[in-house]
């Protein structure tokens, strides 16, 4: 992983994404777990899984190339109305290039933007880079349930955010 820095752009998903957004995914994935992803429906229908629901699914592009995604929806959790995070990738070889905190800063405008108190995502313990990645931004780990460790952070727009990389603009 680098820390060069690359000129990218953030935009909401639209359906000319779908076979990138499952090609980074399915990628990510196979890396860690050396198998094919089985169960991608949610991809097959963004607008349903996801903007449907209150959320919004955002790309991360490059020469219009997808390299990185997120999704977050308003749900309802434990008795609080919270934002909940999916599908946050980024390309293995475009890792620690703003990407992720670029994505995660729209995360942090929809969570403020809908006034939820807090931040909520899972990932699985086999998922090294993203349990850093999250901790580095100060989610802290509130539970573990079967494979998932899931993580929180208050809802507020940290101030370093993409603040490094003068490349990245928003669309």
């Amino acid at each position: 992983m680098s820390s060069e820095q690359v000129s990218f752009i953030i935009t909401e998903y639209q359906d000319r994404h779908k076979d990138q957004v499952i090609k980074v995914i399915s990628d990510s994935l196979f890396l860690i777990f050396n198998v094919e992803p089985r169960n991608m429906k949610e991809l097959e229908d963004v607008k349903a899984h996801f903007f449907d629901k209150n959320g919004k699914f955002y790309v991360a592009e490059l020469e219009g190339k997808v390299i990185g995604t997120i999704a977050v929806i308003q749900e309802e959790y434990e008795g609080e109305s919270v934002a909940r995070v999916y599908k946050l990738y980024v390309e293995h070889r475009h890792r620690g290039k703003g990407v992720g905190r670029a994505l995660l800063e729209r995360v942090f405008e929809f969570c403020n933007a809908g006034g939820h108190s807090r931040i909520v995502l899972s990932t699985h313990p086999r998922m090294v880079d993203a349990i850093r990645f999250y901790q580095r931004n100060g989610f802290v780990e509130f539970k573990r349930y079967d494979d998932r460790i899931f993580f929180e952070k208050a809802c507020r727009v940290p101030e370093r955010v993409c603040t490094e990389n003068k490349m990245y603009r928003k669309e």
